[in-house]
C-alpha cells in the first residue's frame, strides 16, 4: 500500500523484519555465529534501503519495499548456496578463493601487493583477477566462508539495481515492476551468483557498467561512462569476451538507436562513440590473448574445439554445434538459454534448473506474437537494440559450451537482458516508447540526478 506521501507505509517494518531474519541465518550457518557478518548485514540493509529511498520516482514508489524484500531473497538464495557446497557438493571454486582471500588479506590490507601477486600461481588470468578481487572484498574483515557468500552476494544484488535503473530509462512505467520482480525474485539469479566467486564478481559488475552505459545512451553526457568504467574494469579482468560483448552491444545501440535531437547531443554522440570504439580497439586484443585464440578459420575452428572438449565431459555434457552460421542459430539458442528440459534432468540440481528453464521458454512462446509486432514497431529504442545484441552475441559465444551444468550458470549473465526483451515487448500495456521524454518528478538513477 502506498501511502499519501508517496512513500510504502510498511516499508520500516518489512526492512527490519528482512533484517532479523538475515541475522537469524547469520548466526546459524555463520560458523560459530560471526558477529561480523551480522554487522556487514546491518551496513547492507541500511545502504539498500538509502539506494531504495533515492532511487525511487513517482512511477516506482514501491521500489524501496521490493529492494527490502528481495534483499532478503538474496541473502536466502546465498544461503542455499553455501549449504549446497558444504552439504552436497563438498568443495568448489568458492572454497579455494575463500581460502587465498582469507590468508592474503592481512597482507593486502598492508598493501604488501607483491606476496598476493607471488602467491597467484600459474592459474589462468581470470582466475588470479577472481581471487584478488575477492582478497580486496576482504580486507576491512576477514568473514567466514559464509560471510564471504552474503558479501558477495551483495555485491551481485548491487548489480542487478543497476540493470533495472538501466530498463527503467527506456520503457513505459507499466513494465517496471513486472521486471523488477522477474530480476530480483529469477531463481538463477537468486541462487548461482551469491557464492564466492566469478559470478557474483560478474553480475555485480555488468550491472554497474549498465547502468552507466544506459545513462549514456540517454543523456550523453561523459560523466556516465565514469561509472560505466569502473563495472566494465573489473568485467574485463575476469571474464573479458563477456565485458567486450556488452560493449558492442552498447556501440551498437549508440549507432544505430534514436538520439536526442539537440546538436549537443550529437557532437558528445560522437566522441563517445570514439571512446567505445578505441575501448573495444584495445580490449579485444587483451581478450584474444586471454582466451588464446588466433584471428584465423584454423584459429577459431581450434577455440571451438578446444570449447567443446574441456566442457563436453560429465553426466551434463551434451551433442552440440558452435554457432557458425545461421542455420546452427536455433539450436545453440534452445540449448544456451533454455536446457536442461526436464527430460534431460539427471539430478535435483539439474531438474530446478530445467524447470525454471521450461517456465522461461514457454513465457516467451506464448509472448512471442506480440514480441514480434512491437520489435518492428520499436526497433531504434537504444535498449532493445543493446540488449538484442547482448543476447544474440551471448548465445553464440556460448554455442561452444556443451555442458548444461556449466550454461545453467553462466546464463545468469545474459538473463538480466533476455527478461528486458520479453516485459519490454512481451508484456501487455502502453507501446514501447522511452520514459525519458515524459514528465517524470524526483527521478534519479545509479549515475545521477536525471532532470
Amino acid at each position: 500500500m502506498i501511502s499519501s506521501a508517496g512513500r510504502p507505509s510498511g516499508y520500516g517494518g518489512m526492512a527490519l523484519i528482512a533484517f532479523v531474519a538475515a541475522v537469524v541465518l547469520t548466526l546459524l550457518f555463520g560458523s560459530g555465529g560471526d558477529v561480523g557478518v551480522a554487522i556487514l548485514m546491518l551496513i547492507v540493509f541500511c545502504i539498500v534501503a538509502l539506494i531504495g529511498q533515492h532511487l525511487k520516482t513517482d512511477i516506482d514508489p514501491w521500489l524501496p519495499s521490493l529492494l527490502a524484500l528481495a534483499l532478503l531473497a538474496k541473502i536466502l538464495g546465498a544461503t542455499a548456496r553455501y549449504l549446497a557446497l558444504v552439504h552436497i557438493f563438498g568443495v568448489g571454486d568458492a572454497t579455494g578463493y575463500h581460502a587465498f582471500a582469507e590468508s592474503m588479506a592481512p597482507f593486502m590490507r598492508e598493501f604488501d601487493i607483491a606476496t598476493v601477486i607471488d602467491s597467484l600461481g600459474r592459474r589462468g588470468f581470470g582466475t588470479n583477477a577472481t581471487k584478488v578481487a575477492i582478497t580486496a572484498f576482504y580486507v576491512p574483515y576477514i568473514p567466514t566462508m559464509y560471510g564471504g557468500f552474503v558479501e558477495l552476494a551483495s555485491f551481485s544484488f548491487l548489480g542487478q539495481i543497476g540493470f533495472y535503473s538501466a530498463f527503467r530509462r527506456w520503457v513505459p512505467a507499466d513494465r517496471l515492476k513486472p521486471y523488477a520482480i522477474l530480476l530480483f525474485f529469477f531463481p538463477t539469479l537468486l541462487f548461482w551468483p551469491s557464492s564466492v566467486g566469478k559470478d557474483a564478481l560478474m553480475i555485480g559488475a555488468l550491472g554497474i557498467a549498465t547502468a552507466g552505459f544506459s545513462a549514456a545512451l540517454q543523456r550523453y553526457k561523459l560523466r556516465d561512462l565514469l561509472l560505466a568504467a569502473v563495472g566494465m574494469t573489473i568485467a574485463l579482468l575476469i571474464r573479458p569476451h563477456v565485458a567486450l560483448l556488452l560493449l558492442a552491444a552498447v556501440a551498437v545501440a549508440m549507432f544505430i538507436g534514436k538520439i536526442p535531437r539537440a546538436e549537443a547531443v550529437r557532437g558528445t554522440r560522437t566522441i563517445v562513440l570514439v571512446i567505445l570504439s578505441v575501448a573495444l580497439l584495445i580490449g579485444a586484443p587483451r581478450a584474444i590473448s586471454l582466451i588464446n585464440i588466433e584471428l584465423t578459420s584454423e584459429g577459431i575452428e581450434d577455440l571451438i574445439e578446444r570449447q567443446a572438449d574441456n566442457t563436453n565431459e560429465g553426466g551434463s555434457a551434451v551433442q552440440g554445434e558452435a554457432v557458425t552460421s545461421p542455420t546452427q542459430l536455433p539450436g545453440a539458442t534452445l540449448r544456451v538459454l533454455f536446457r536442461p528440459l526436464p527430460n534431460e534432468a539427471r539430478s535435483m540440481e539439474m531438474l530446478a534448473s530445467s524447470v525454471e528453464s521450461l517456465g522461461l521458454l514457454l513465457l516467451i512462446l506464448t509472448l512471442a506474437p506480440r514480441m514480434a509486432a512491437r520489435l518492428r514497431r520499436s526497433y531504434r529504442n537504444p535498449w532493445v537494440i543493446a540488449s538484442s545484441v547482448y543476447v544474440l552475441g551471448f548465445v553464440i559465444a556460448f554455442s561452444t559450451v556443451l555442458n548444461l551444468g556449466i550454461l545453467s550458470r553462466q546464463r545468469a549473465q545474459v538473463l538480466p537482458f533476455l527478461l528486458a526483451l520479453i516485459v519490454a515487448l512481451g508484456w501487455h500495456g502502453e507501446s514501447l516508447t522511452p520514459i525519458a521524454g515524459r514528465p517524470r518528478t524526483k527521478v534519479r538513477e545509479l549515475s545521477g540526478v536525471h532532470q
